[in-house]
């Protein structure tokens, strides 16, 4: 574990000199998908597609169910994740970064959901089909980051959306 946290923190202590750009995101997510991106260099054998590939928009996903907070759809060579706004907007920073990191998952790097859950009641990832809740994220933070980039997908899904679980409703 404490080699894992001298790996984090070097890396983002070296690597903030690269910003990427893309088709467009708002200026609010761009700290999440700088940090995608930052994160994906712990693993250069885990294909991350261009950030000109990428765009990051606020949008209406209820057509997609009443639980459905993000979403990423890719065609034609372009990655789009839309994002629900009134969500959002209520969510705290810990719920923000795994939302964007985990559509990010599946626009850039094509990762599939991860449906397992630890001995311990955890989810096993940030590619979990739910959104993980601050409680389990926060204190456990650089294991979910480490893991993203370095755990094969243990369940396949065609819904890329993140939904929320009826807990997390309240």
């Amino acid at each position: 574990m404490r080699t894992l946290i001298i790996i984090l923190a070097t890396l983002m202590l070296t690597g903030c000199g690269q910003r990427y750009s893309g088709r467009g995101w708002p200026a609010e997510v761009d700290p999440y998908v700088q940090l995608y991106f930052e994160l994906s260099r712990l693993n250069p054998s885990v294909h991350v597609a261009q950030g000109d590939y990428l765009t990051v928009e606020f949008g209406d996903l209820s057509a997609r169910g009443p639980s459905v907070v993000g979403f990423c759809e890719t065609r034609n060579d372009e990655g789009l994740v839309t994002l629900n706004p009134q969500f959002w907007a209520s969510a705290d920073e810990n719920v923000r970064e795994v939302l964007v990191l985990h559509e990010l998952g599946h626009c850039l790097s094509f990762m599939e959901h991860r449906g397992l859950i630890l001995s311990n009641g955890m989810a096993s990832s940030i590619m979990y089909p739910y959104l993980v809740p601050t409680y389990m994220y926060g204190p456990n933070r650089l294991y979910f980051q480490y893991e993203l980039f370095h755990t094969q997908p243990t369940i396949t899904s065609a819904d890329h959306g993140c939904t929320l679980t009826s807990d997390q409703l309240q």
